[in-house]
Protein backbone atom coordinates (compact mmCIF):
# COMPACT_ATOMS: atom_id res chain seq x y z
CA UNK A 1 0.00 0.00 0.00
CA UNK A 2 2.47 2.57 0.53
CA UNK A 3 4.59 1.72 -2.30
CA UNK A 4 1.54 1.90 -5.09
CA UNK A 5 -0.21 4.57 -2.95
CA UNK A 6 -0.17 7.89 -4.45
CA UNK A 7 0.53 9.93 -1.07
CA UNK A 8 0.87 8.13 2.37
CA UNK A 9 -2.01 9.71 3.63
CA UNK A 10 -4.36 7.90 1.30
CA UNK A 11 -7.01 6.01 2.96
CA UNK A 12 -8.72 3.25 0.66
CA UNK A 13 -10.44 1.49 3.24
CA UNK A 14 -12.40 4.67 4.45
CA UNK A 15 -13.50 5.24 0.45
CA UNK A 16 -13.89 2.27 0.08
CA UNK A 17 -17.10 1.56 2.62
CA UNK A 18 -18.05 5.00 1.53
CA UNK A 19 -18.04 4.61 -2.10
CA UNK A 20 -21.87 4.97 -3.56
CA UNK A 21 -23.09 3.95 -6.68
CA UNK A 22 -23.61 7.06 -9.46
CA UNK A 23 -23.56 5.43 -12.51
CA UNK A 24 -24.01 2.19 -14.03
CA UNK A 25 -23.22 -0.96 -12.25
CA UNK A 26 -20.33 -1.76 -14.34
CA UNK A 27 -18.29 1.20 -13.33
CA UNK A 28 -19.35 1.09 -10.01
CA UNK A 29 -17.85 -2.39 -9.66
CA UNK A 30 -14.60 -0.93 -11.60
CA UNK A 31 -13.95 1.44 -8.70
CA UNK A 32 -14.52 -0.66 -6.33
CA UNK A 33 -12.36 -3.45 -7.13
CA UNK A 34 -9.80 -0.73 -7.55
CA UNK A 35 -9.65 0.35 -4.02
CA UNK A 36 -10.17 -3.41 -2.64
CA UNK A 37 -7.42 -4.67 -4.76
CA UNK A 38 -6.00 -1.90 -2.07
CA UNK A 39 -6.77 -3.32 0.86
CA UNK A 40 -5.18 -6.00 3.11
CA UNK A 41 -7.21 -8.18 5.78
CA UNK A 42 -11.23 -7.31 4.75
CA UNK A 43 -13.14 -11.18 4.56
CA UNK A 44 -15.01 -12.61 1.31
CA UNK A 45 -18.48 -11.50 3.27
CA UNK A 46 -17.21 -8.33 4.63
CA UNK A 47 -16.45 -6.96 0.31
CA UNK A 48 -20.02 -8.77 -0.34
CA UNK A 49 -21.11 -6.59 2.71
CA UNK A 50 -19.81 -3.46 1.46
CA UNK A 51 -20.42 -3.73 -2.37
CA UNK A 52 -24.40 -4.35 -1.96
CA UNK A 53 -25.07 -1.39 0.66
CA UNK A 54 -23.59 0.79 -1.93
CA UNK A 55 -25.84 0.02 -4.81
CA UNK A 56 -28.76 1.98 -5.49
CA UNK A 57 -31.68 1.45 -3.67
CA UNK A 58 -33.67 0.33 -6.94
CA UNK A 59 -31.15 -2.71 -7.26
CA UNK A 60 -29.97 -2.82 -3.34
CA UNK A 61 -33.56 -4.44 -2.28
CA UNK A 62 -33.21 -7.13 -5.45
CA UNK A 63 -30.25 -7.90 -4.76
CA UNK A 64 -30.62 -8.57 -1.26
CA UNK A 65 -34.09 -10.49 -2.32
CA UNK A 66 -31.93 -13.28 -3.75
CA UNK A 67 -29.50 -13.71 -1.10
CA UNK A 68 -26.22 -13.55 -3.19
CA UNK A 69 -22.97 -15.63 -1.19
CA UNK A 70 -20.10 -13.98 -3.35
CA UNK A 71 -19.25 -10.57 -4.68
CA UNK A 72 -19.44 -12.29 -8.32
CA UNK A 73 -22.95 -13.13 -8.00
CA UNK A 74 -24.48 -10.08 -6.42
CA UNK A 75 -22.75 -8.26 -9.39
CA UNK A 76 -24.39 -10.10 -11.55
CA UNK A 77 -27.86 -9.76 -9.97
CA UNK A 78 -27.24 -5.78 -9.86
CA UNK A 79 -26.45 -6.12 -13.64
CA UNK A 80 -29.60 -8.15 -14.53
CA UNK A 81 -31.55 -6.12 -12.50
CA UNK A 82 -30.27 -2.80 -14.08
CA UNK A 83 -31.31 -3.79 -17.30
CA UNK A 84 -35.02 -4.89 -16.33
CA UNK A 85 -34.92 -1.32 -15.44
CA UNK A 86 -33.61 0.42 -18.25
CA UNK A 87 -36.05 -1.59 -20.78
CA UNK A 88 -39.16 -0.99 -18.43
CA UNK A 89 -37.66 2.99 -18.57
CA UNK A 90 -37.94 2.06 -22.75
CA UNK A 91 -41.20 1.20 -22.96
CA UNK A 92 -42.55 4.24 -20.86
CA UNK A 93 -41.13 6.67 -23.02
CA UNK A 94 -42.15 5.32 -26.13
CA UNK A 95 -45.64 5.41 -24.97
CA UNK A 96 -47.89 8.83 -25.64
CA UNK A 97 -47.76 10.61 -22.40
CA UNK A 98 -51.48 12.36 -21.63
CA UNK A 99 -51.63 15.16 -18.80
CA UNK A 100 -53.25 13.23 -16.04
CA UNK A 101 -56.90 15.51 -15.46
CA UNK A 102 -58.86 14.69 -12.23
CA UNK A 103 -62.10 13.30 -12.58
CA UNK A 104 -64.27 15.82 -12.21
CA UNK A 105 -67.60 14.41 -9.79
CA UNK A 106 -71.13 13.80 -11.31
CA UNK A 107 -73.67 15.64 -10.63
CA UNK A 108 -77.08 13.28 -11.10
CA UNK A 109 -79.80 15.73 -13.89
CA UNK A 110 -82.99 16.59 -11.68
CA UNK A 111 -85.62 15.07 -13.12
CA UNK A 112 -88.79 16.63 -13.68
CA UNK A 113 -90.90 15.56 -11.09
CA UNK A 114 -88.35 16.39 -8.44
CA UNK A 115 -87.70 20.14 -10.08
CA UNK A 116 -91.42 21.29 -9.67
CA UNK A 117 -93.13 22.75 -6.82
CA UNK A 118 -94.68 20.59 -4.33
CA UNK A 119 -97.33 23.27 -4.21
CA UNK A 120 -99.14 25.91 -7.07
CA UNK A 121 -97.40 28.82 -7.04
CA UNK A 122 -100.28 31.94 -6.17
CA UNK A 123 -100.62 34.67 -8.28
CA UNK A 124 -98.60 37.81 -7.68
CA UNK A 125 -100.68 40.46 -6.10
CA UNK A 126 -100.89 43.89 -7.52
CA UNK A 127 -98.54 46.50 -5.65
CA UNK A 128 -100.27 48.90 -3.67
CA UNK A 129 -99.54 52.12 -4.90
CA UNK A 130 -98.50 54.95 -2.28
CA UNK A 131 -99.59 58.36 -1.87
CA UNK A 132 -97.19 61.47 -1.82
CA UNK A 133 -98.12 64.08 0.21
CA UNK A 134 -98.85 66.14 -2.33
CA UNK A 135 -101.28 63.56 -4.33
CA UNK A 136 -102.87 63.61 -0.87
CA UNK A 137 -103.05 67.04 -0.76
CA UNK A 138 -104.36 67.76 -4.34
CA UNK A 139 -106.93 64.59 -3.20
CA UNK A 140 -108.19 66.41 -0.11
CA UNK A 141 -109.06 69.26 -2.02
CA UNK A 142 -110.87 68.07 -4.54
CA UNK A 143 -112.85 66.03 -2.00
CA UNK A 144 -111.69 62.33 -3.73
CA UNK A 145 -111.11 59.17 -1.42
CA UNK A 146 -107.63 58.40 -0.86
CA UNK A 147 -108.17 54.65 -1.53
CA UNK A 148 -110.07 55.01 -5.38
CA UNK A 149 -111.42 57.68 -7.33
CA UNK A 150 -114.66 58.67 -6.68
CA UNK A 151 -115.72 61.47 -4.58
CA UNK A 152 -115.37 61.18 -0.56
CA UNK A 153 -118.44 61.58 1.90
CA UNK A 154 -119.64 60.41 5.02
CA UNK A 155 -121.30 57.32 4.16
CA UNK A 156 -118.75 56.43 1.25
CA UNK A 157 -116.82 53.17 1.06
CA UNK A 158 -114.68 51.88 -1.26
CA UNK A 159 -115.97 49.19 -3.57
CA UNK A 160 -112.35 46.88 -3.32
CA UNK A 161 -113.12 45.25 0.32
CA UNK A 162 -112.00 42.11 1.86
CA UNK A 163 -113.67 38.96 2.89
CA UNK A 164 -114.05 38.46 6.50
CA UNK A 165 -116.09 35.18 6.49
CA UNK A 166 -116.86 33.86 10.43
CA UNK A 167 -117.95 30.63 10.11
CA UNK A 168 -119.18 28.02 12.99
CA UNK A 169 -116.40 25.61 14.73
CA UNK A 170 -116.82 22.41 13.01
CA UNK A 171 -116.32 20.40 16.52
CA UNK A 172 -119.02 20.54 18.57
CA UNK A 173 -116.67 21.04 21.35
CA UNK A 174 -115.75 24.38 20.67
CA UNK A 175 -119.12 25.34 19.01
CA UNK A 176 -121.41 27.91 20.38
CA UNK A 177 -124.02 27.20 22.67
CA UNK A 178 -127.68 28.73 21.55
CA UNK A 179 -128.19 28.69 25.76
CA UNK A 180 -124.99 30.73 26.54
CA UNK A 181 -126.09 34.30 27.79
CA UNK A 182 -122.55 35.77 27.45
CA UNK A 183 -122.75 36.16 23.49
CA UNK A 184 -125.96 38.41 24.28
CA UNK A 185 -125.53 41.67 24.31
CA UNK A 186 -122.33 42.50 22.54
CA UNK A 187 -122.08 45.44 19.61
CA UNK A 188 -120.72 45.49 16.61
CA UNK A 189 -118.23 47.39 18.19
CA UNK A 190 -117.06 44.83 20.64
CA UNK A 191 -116.66 42.24 17.87
CA UNK A 192 -114.62 43.94 15.82
CA UNK A 193 -117.02 44.22 12.62
CA UNK A 194 -118.39 47.45 10.79
CA UNK A 195 -121.57 48.64 12.41
CA UNK A 196 -124.54 47.76 9.88
CA UNK A 197 -125.53 50.47 7.83
CA UNK A 198 -129.37 51.86 8.51
CA UNK A 199 -131.97 51.61 5.22
CA UNK A 200 -131.36 54.77 3.66
CA UNK A 201 -127.52 54.99 4.31
CA UNK A 202 -127.00 51.63 2.31
CA UNK A 203 -125.52 52.53 -1.23
CA UNK A 204 -128.11 52.27 -4.59
CA UNK A 205 -125.61 49.57 -5.62
CA UNK A 206 -128.29 47.48 -6.63
CA UNK A 207 -131.13 48.92 -8.69
CA UNK A 208 -133.85 45.90 -8.66
CA UNK A 209 -133.59 42.67 -7.35
CA UNK A 210 -132.71 40.21 -10.17
CA UNK A 211 -129.93 41.63 -11.24
CA UNK A 212 -126.44 39.82 -9.40
CA UNK A 213 -123.69 41.63 -7.94
CA UNK A 214 -120.59 41.17 -9.20
CA UNK A 215 -117.03 40.92 -7.33
CA UNK A 216 -114.64 44.03 -8.33
CA UNK A 217 -111.42 41.95 -9.00
CA UNK A 218 -113.62 39.44 -10.78
CA UNK A 219 -114.88 42.10 -13.18
CA UNK A 220 -112.15 44.29 -13.99
CA UNK A 221 -110.39 40.89 -14.71
CA UNK A 222 -107.62 40.90 -11.80
CA UNK A 223 -106.25 37.78 -10.33
CA UNK A 224 -106.78 37.26 -6.34
CA UNK A 225 -104.62 35.62 -3.80
CA UNK A 226 -106.00 32.33 -2.27
CA UNK A 227 -108.22 32.28 1.02
CA UNK A 228 -106.81 31.77 4.13
CA UNK A 229 -108.28 30.73 6.94
CA UNK A 230 -107.77 31.52 10.67
CA UNK A 231 -108.99 31.16 14.18
CA UNK A 232 -110.05 33.75 15.84
CA UNK A 233 -112.38 35.04 19.02
CA UNK A 234 -115.45 36.59 19.65
CA UNK A 235 -115.65 36.48 23.26
CA UNK A 236 -115.63 33.47 24.66
CA UNK A 237 -116.01 31.89 21.50
CA UNK A 238 -113.99 30.24 19.02
CA UNK A 239 -115.15 31.15 15.51
CA UNK A 240 -113.33 30.18 11.90
CA UNK A 241 -112.43 33.49 9.44
CA UNK A 242 -112.30 32.55 5.93
CA UNK A 243 -110.23 35.80 4.58
CA UNK A 244 -110.37 36.43 0.70
CA UNK A 245 -108.62 39.58 -0.76
CA UNK A 246 -110.27 39.64 -4.12
CA UNK A 247 -113.97 39.11 -2.91
CA UNK A 248 -115.97 42.71 -2.34
CA UNK A 249 -118.63 42.25 0.42
CA UNK A 250 -118.84 40.81 3.86
CA UNK A 251 -120.65 37.76 4.94
CA UNK A 252 -121.24 35.92 7.96
CA UNK A 253 -123.74 33.44 8.23
CA UNK A 254 -127.07 34.17 9.76
CA UNK A 255 -127.08 31.11 12.80
CA UNK A 256 -123.71 32.87 13.87
CA UNK A 257 -124.92 36.58 14.06
CA UNK A 258 -128.10 34.43 15.94
CA UNK A 259 -125.80 33.11 18.48
CA UNK A 260 -123.52 35.75 18.51
CA UNK A 261 -126.26 38.31 19.57
CA UNK A 262 -126.12 40.45 16.46
CA UNK A 263 -128.72 42.82 15.84
CA UNK A 264 -130.49 41.92 12.08
CA UNK A 265 -131.49 45.00 10.07
CA UNK A 266 -133.40 44.62 6.72
CA UNK A 267 -131.88 45.96 3.26
CA UNK A 268 -132.13 46.37 0.15
CA UNK A 269 -132.94 42.97 -1.75
CA UNK A 270 -129.32 41.81 -2.95
CA UNK A 271 -128.05 38.84 -5.11
CA UNK A 272 -124.21 38.18 -4.93
CA UNK A 273 -122.57 35.74 -7.31
CA UNK A 274 -120.16 33.40 -5.08
CA UNK A 275 -116.79 32.17 -6.39
CA UNK A 276 -117.98 28.45 -7.37
CA UNK A 277 -121.11 30.30 -9.87
CA UNK A 278 -123.77 29.99 -7.17
CA UNK A 279 -126.09 33.24 -6.44
CA UNK A 280 -126.88 33.55 -2.77
CA UNK A 281 -130.18 36.33 -1.88
CA UNK A 282 -129.22 38.65 0.87
CA UNK A 283 -132.30 40.71 2.64
CA UNK A 284 -130.74 42.12 5.58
Amino acid sequence: ELRFAPTAYDDPRGKLFKLQQTTTVASYLTEFESLANRIVGLSSPDLLSCFISGLRSELRREVLAQQPTSLNQAAGLARLQEEKLQDLLRLAKSRPQHPWVPPTPSRPNPSPSSSAPLLPTPPSRPRFRQLSPTEMADRREKGLCFNCDERFSRNHRCKARFLLLIAEEDDDSHGLDPEDDDSHGLDSGELGLPDPDPPHEIPDLVEEFNSAQLSFHALSGVQSAQTIRVLGRVGSHEVRVLVDGGSTLNFIQAQVAHKLGLPHLPSTPLKVIVGNGEELSSTQ
